[in-house]
């Protein structure tokens, strides 16, 4: 992040403050790392107390594929709207890399979520 903010700083100088659109992609960007952080750490933490965690791990697995893919869309807003055409598609490509991740069937994944949590009667976290 603090690449992508002193990148916007060096391009917007004073007048970053108005450019609520980058800002807001830097924003988006930051929260979703963290919050895919806390899932892990949460769904780490109830694996080690020993409890039932089949359902939280794929709850997890099917937020950080909805969060990778939110993440790459808004690096792409942000490269686009930073970087010259010389270093635009490397650091696409770059984004690309670091937002990659393996592709499953979310559409299963979030049903066995629901049937297990109305099943249980809970949420989990």
């Amino acid at each position: 992040m603090s690449f992508a903010l002193g990148r916007a700083r060096a391009t917007y100088g004073e007048a970053l403050a108005s450019e609520q659109e980058v800002l807001g992609h830097i924003a988006d960007i930051t929260i979703e790392v963290y919050a895919v952080e806390s899932a892990l750490l949460r769904t780490e933490k109830l694996i080690a107390s020993g409890a039932d965690s089949e359902t939280p791990i794929e709850m997890t697995r099917v937020f950080v594929s909805d969060a990778a893919d939110r993440i790459q869309h808004s690096a792409k807003q942000v490269v686009a709207a930073l970087a010259d055409e010389s270093e635009a598609a490397s650091l696409f490509d770059l984004v690309q890399r670091l937002t990659s991740h393996v592709t499953f069937n979310t559409v299963t994944a979030r049903r066995h979520i629901a049937d297990s949590l109305i099943k249980a009667g809970r949420y989990y976290f």
